[in-house]
């Protein structure tokens, strides 16, 4: 039901009203103000407030106040929900790119490699081989690496290379014409150190898939002349050797390995 001051705005009534009245003998002036107030309602926009009724102007602007106290309220409280109640990031569903200094370091480093296999450390396929060998590069890196067999893989060769300034292991593995290296190194500054992190991109015509672990950047980088190798078959590699380190552990048991002679000088280059 509208409210009485809503009823006396109808058109209609004030037809109405201003036939009834028509005959009146007030001022004539008068007469054609009244009528054209009650023939047009939205002039009353023009007309002083009447005591105790609130103007539609008026009505208008506190409807302009309160939306605009409202938008100021609901945007403090969007501010300090995200700055002081956010919630806490899942690293582990977070996915990241190497800056690109750091992958171009990285893909030159693994080309090297890939193309010149006397800068590498020869492998016998014994495993026992491969298992000094990785024991013996940690000990120099400083940290536990990435020395895992990749099934489907052939294993070429190791060496401690320089990733910019910093030391890193890189186990070289090929499959037909697809040559991918593992770098074992310490998380570059200026990179998060959270567990669980990962790095996935294409760089340069090379695929990379990394994770974070106990201060550690492990990073897979590949390279295929038919271009066959893509970042899927990376990520499954990727997660194979996680899956190993998380297994087993590092302990102390890589202290002093036996190193065969024939590796002894290749580990100090």
């Amino acid at each position: 039901m509208r409210s009485e001051h809503e009823q006396f705005d109808d058109p209609q009534l004030a037809t109405a009203v201003r036939r009834v009245w028509g005959a009146e003998t007030a001022p004539a002036e008068l007469r054609r103000r009244i009528s054209s107030l009650m023939l047009d309602p939205a002039s009353a926009h023009d007309a002083p407030a009447i005591a105790g009724r609130i103007s539609p102007a008026r009505r208008w602007f506190r409807y302009a106040a309160a939306a605009i106290i409202l938008l100021a309220v609901g945007s403090l409280t969007y501010t300090a929900r995200n700055r002081f109640f956010a919630p806490p990031a899942h690293h582990d569903e977070e996915y990241a790119a190497l800056k690109p200094d750091m992958a171009r370091l990285m893909t030159s480093t693994h080309d090297e490699a890939a193309k010149n296999r006397h800068v590498l450390l020869a492998n016998s396929g014994n495993s026992t081989e491969f298992e000094s060998l990785g024991k013996s590069l940690q000990i120099e890196l400083g940290r536990r690496i990435a020395a895992v067999p990749l099934p489907g893989w052939s294993f070429v060769g190791a060496r401690l290379a320089q990733v910019g300034n910093l030391p890193a292991a890189q186990m070289v593995f090929e499959h037909e014409d697809e040559c991918i290296s593992v770098f074992s190194l310490d998380v570059p500054e200026g990179y998060p150190t959270e567990d669980g992190i990962e790095y996935e991109q294409n760089f340069e015509g090379h695929p990379i898939s990394g994770f974070v672990r106990a201060g550690g950047l492990y990073c897979l980088v590949g390279s295929s002349k038919s271009g066959k190798l893509d970042l899927e078959e990376l990520e499954e590699l990727r997660n194979t050797i996680r899956g190993h380190m998380t297994a087993r552990p590092a302990t102390s048991v890589y202290n002093n390995p036996k190193i065969p002679p024939s590796l002894q000088q290749a580990v100090k280059q």
